[in-house]
C-alpha cells in the first residue's frame, strides 16, 4: 500500500512541476498579428451624407491632468487624466505602495506610491469611450476624414464641488457627449457617467454602439514571486434562475475552469462572453496578482447597455519595449448601446458605472456591502490553478486564510501567523507519526526474522516468477508480514495544507509587502538575501537575479532528513527512497523564486520533522524511519 501510495505521488509531483515549467521555455510564440488601436475610417457614402464636424476647435492635447483625492495613507486615487477621449493615461492608489521597507518619509511621497494603472500603449488609455464602427462619423476643422471619439481632444473642467472633472464634445449636429468622473473622499471607488444631450430638433441616429475600455492596465508584476497569475479579464452574469455565472479569459492560453476557448494574444481581441436577452450582466473587468479593477452598471438601464465583453491585448507590436512586451498584457472592453434623445425637449440619456480599483482582498470585500459581491473575482483567481485545481482547493486555501488572519491579528505579523500554523498542523500529526514509527520498527524486526525462509522462497522457485509470487503471498499472510498502512498517510495530509498555501499565496493581498523579520520584508516574494547579478541566462532567464536563503535551507533540511531514513531491503522500496533522497533537489528549483511565505512554512515544516526524526530514533531505533511530510 505505501508503495502504490509513494508511486503516486512522485508523478503527481512530476507532472506539477513540469506543467508549470514548460509554459516558462516553450510558450506561444506566435504573436505576429497586431490588434488595431485606432481603426482607419472607411469613407462609405453613408458617412459621407451624415458625416458631422466639431463643434468649435479642438483644444489642445492636455495628457497629464492632475487630480488627487484623499490624504497619502487613507483610501483614495492620484489620477493623470488625458483629454484625449476623456481617459485615465494613469492612477495610483492612496494608501498602497511601490514595495515594502518604506520609510514613513517616503511613503509620503506621490512617486512611491502603487500605480495600478500603468500607460503600457500611449494610444490605448483607460475608460475611453468610442465609436469604432461609425455611426456618428466625425471632422474636424477642414480636414475631410474621420476621426473616432477616443482621438478628439474633448473640452474638461473640475466639477464645482472639487469631487471629479468633466470632460464634453459637442457636434454640429446638436449632439453633446459628456463623461463624468465622480470621486467620494474614503471610497476605494469612483462613477463613471456616460451622458449624451440633443440640443437639435432631431437625431441623426437613434442608438449608437460604443466601446467603453477598462483599465488598460493593471500592471503585471515583474520580478515577483514565481508561477503568480498573470493578468485576466472576467465577467459575472446572472441567469433567468437569478444564478450567478462567472465567466473569465487569462491572458495567456485558457485556464481548465474557465468555459472560453483557447485563443492567442496575437489576435488583438477575443470575446469573453456575450449577454443576451436570458442573463444580466452584474460587472466585469480586470485583474492581476494582487489587485482588480471592476466596472459595475449603477441602475438596470446601466446593465442592460452591456451587450458583450472582450479581452483587449496590448501593448501592440510596434510599441512593445523590455519592460511591456508586445501582448504581455490584457484589459476588458465593453460593447455597450445607448440610446440618443429624440429632440432638444427630451431629457438627456444617462449610463453610470461604479469602478473599484484596489486590492483584490476578501477582508476589504467583506467590510463594505456594496463590495461584498465582487467574492467572485477572488474564486475565479483561485479556480485559475492549473493542474492543480482540485475540487475543494478554493474552500481550503479561504479556511487556511481565514485561520492565518486570526494568529496575525493576535501576533501582529503575517510571518508569525504562517509559523504558528505550521507548528499546529505537524503537532496534530505527531500522535499518527510516532505511532507509524513503532509500526515500521515492529514491521522491521519482523522482517530480520523471517527474511531467510522468504529468502528460501525466492530462490526455490526463482524459475517460476509466478509462483513465487504466489508463495511470497501466501507466506506473508500466514505470517502477518504487511508494511504499515499508514505509511505516506502524514504527506498526504500536510499536502492540502502545502497546496492550499500555494493557491493562497499567488493571488491573496493580505500578505502583500507584508514584512516577517530581518532581510524577509514582502512575504509574497522571495526572500532575497542578497542580489546576485545573474540575468538573461539561457532557459532560466532571471531567475538567479537574487540569492534566496530559504529554499536553500528547504533542500538542505528535507536532503538530510531523507537521507536519515534507512533504505528498506525490498527491491522496489529500495528504489522508492532512494527517488525520495533527491526529491528535494527538485522542489528546490521548483520552489526557489516563489514567494518566502511558503518557503518559511516548508522550512519550519522540516525543522519539525528533523526534531521529530531525532526523537523516534532515540525512542524506536534507527529502523524506525517515516516519510518526511510537506
Amino acid at each position: 500500500m505505501e508503495n502504490r501510495i509513494t508511486s503516486l505521488i512522485l508523478p503527481i509531483a512530476l507532472a506539477i512541476g513540469l506543467f508549470m515549467l514548460l509554459p516558462k521555455f516553450f510558450g506561444d510564440k506566435d504573436k505576429s498579428q497586431t490588434p488595431s488601436g485606432t481603426p482607419v475610417a472607411e469613407q462609405s457614402q453613408w458617412q459621407k451624407e451624415n458625416a458631422t464636424r466639431l463643434l468649435g476647435a479642438e483644444p489642445e492635447h492636455q495628457p497629464n491632468i492632475p487630480f488627487a483625492i484623499g490624504e497619502i495613507g487613507e483610501p483614495g486615487f492620484r489620477v493623470r487624466f488625458n483629454n484625449k477621449g476623456g481617459s485615465i493615461r494613469s492612477l495610483r492608489i492612496s494608501d498602497e505602495w511601490t514595495r515594502a521597507g518604506l520609510s514613513d518619509e517616503e511613503k509620503g511621497q506621490e512617486e512611491n506610491l502603487y500605480e495600478a494603472i500603468v500607460e503600457v500603449d500611449p494610444d490605448v488609455n483607460s475608460f475611453w469611450m468610442t465609436d469604432l464602427s461609425y455611426q456618428l462619423p466625425v471632422r474636424v476643422g477642414d480636414k475631410e476624414e474621420f476621426r473616432p471619439f477616443h482621438s478628439l481632444n474633448w473640452q474638461h473642467e473640475m466639477l464645482s464641488d472639487g469631487r471629479g472633472i468633466r470632460f464634453w464634445l459637442e457636434l454640429e449636429n446638436g449632439l453633446r457627449f459628456e463623461r463624468e468622473y465622480v470621486f467620494l473622499k474614503g471610497r476605494r471607488s469612483f462613477r463613471l457617467i456616460q451622458r449624451i444631450q440633443n440640443k437639435g430638433d432631431a437625431r441623426p441616429i437613434e442608438t449608437v454602439n460604443f466601446q467603453l475600455l477598462g483599465a488598460m492596465a493593471l500592471p503585471y508584476r515583474s520580478g515577483g514571486a514565481a508561477f503568480q497569475p498573470g493578468p485576466m479579464v472576467f465577467a459575472v452574469l446572472e441567469d433567468q434562475m437569478g444564478e450567478r455565472q462567472p465567466i473569465y479569459q487569462p491572458q495567456q492560453g485558457c485556464s481548465p475552469l474557465s468555459g472560453t476557448k483557447a485563443v492567442k494574444p496575437g489576435a488583438g481581441r477575443a470575446v469573453v462572453t456575450q449577454v443576451d436577452a436570458q442573463s444580466r450582466f452584474l460587472y466585469g473587468g480586470s485583474s492581476n496578482t494582487f489587485f482588480t479593477s471592476i466596472l459595475k452598471p449603477v441602475d438596470e438601464a446601466s446593465a442592460k447597455s452591456i451587450k458583450q465583453v472582450e479581452m483587449f491585448w496590448l501593448p501592440r507590436a510596434r510599441i512593445a519595449t523590455k519592460e511591456f512586451p508586445a501582448y504581455s498584457n490584457c484589459g476588458p472592453l465593453f460593447q455597450l448601446a445607448m440610446p440618443v434623445p429624440a429632440s432638444k425637449a427630451s431629457e438627456p440619456k444617462e449610463l453610470a458605472f461604479d469602478v473599484y480599483l484596489g486590492p483584490k482582498s476578501m477582508q476589504i470585500f467583506e467590510s463594505d456591502p456594496e463590495l461584498a459581491e465582487f467574492h467572485d473575482v477572488i474564486e475565479m483567481n483561485l479556480s485559475r490553478s492549473s493542474c492543480m485545481c482540485s475540487m475543494g482547493s478554493q474552500t481550503f486555501s479561504s479556511v487556511l486564510l481565514s485561520i492565518l488572519r486570526f494568529f496575525q491579528s493576535f501576533f501582529g505579523n503575517w510571518g508569525v501567523a504562517i509559523i504558528v500554523l505550521t507548528l499546529l498542523v505537524r503537532a496534530c500529526l505527531s500522535p499518527l507519526n510516532l505511532k507509524q514509527a513503532k509500526a515500521m520498527r515492529e514491521y522491521g524486526e519482523r522482517m530480520k526474522v523471517l527474511k531467510p525462509k522468504m529468502d528460501a522462497l525466492k530462490k526455490k522457485y526463482e524459475k517460476d516468477p509466478k509462483e513465487q509470487q504466489r508463495q511470497l503471498v501466501q507466506f506473508q499472510r500466514e505470517n502477518k508480514l504487511f508494511p504499515p498502512l499508514m505509511g505516506c498517510l502524514p504527506m498526504l495530509l500536510t499536502f492540502p495544507v502545502f497546496i492550499g498555501l500555494f493557491l493562497m499565496l499567488r493571488t491573496s493581498h493580505e500578505i502583500f509587502h507584508e514584512p516577517f523579520a530581518l532581510w524577509i520584508q514582502d512575504l509574497s516574494v522571495p526572500d532575497r538575501l542578497f542580489r546576485l547579478g545573474l540575468t538573461d541566462l539561457p532557459l532560466v532567464g532571471d531567475s538567479l537575479e537574487y540569492f534566496n536563503l530559504l529554499p536553500v535551507l528547504m533542500v538542505a533540511l528535507w536532503a538530510i532528513n531523507a537521507f536519515r531514513m534507512p533504505l528498506s531491503d525490498d527491491p522496489q522500496q529500495r528504489q522508492m527512497g532512494m527517488m525520495m533522497r533527491f526529491m528535494p533537489i527538485f522542489m528546490g528549483i521548483f520552489l526557489y523564486n516563489y514567494a518566502s511565505g511558503l518557503a518559511l512554512y516548508m522550512v519550519v515544516s522540516a525543522l519539525w520533522t528533523l526534531v521529530e526524526q531525532s526523537i523516534v530514533r532515540k525512542r524506536y531505533g534507527a529502523s524506525a524511519g517515516m516519510p518526511t511530510a510537506m
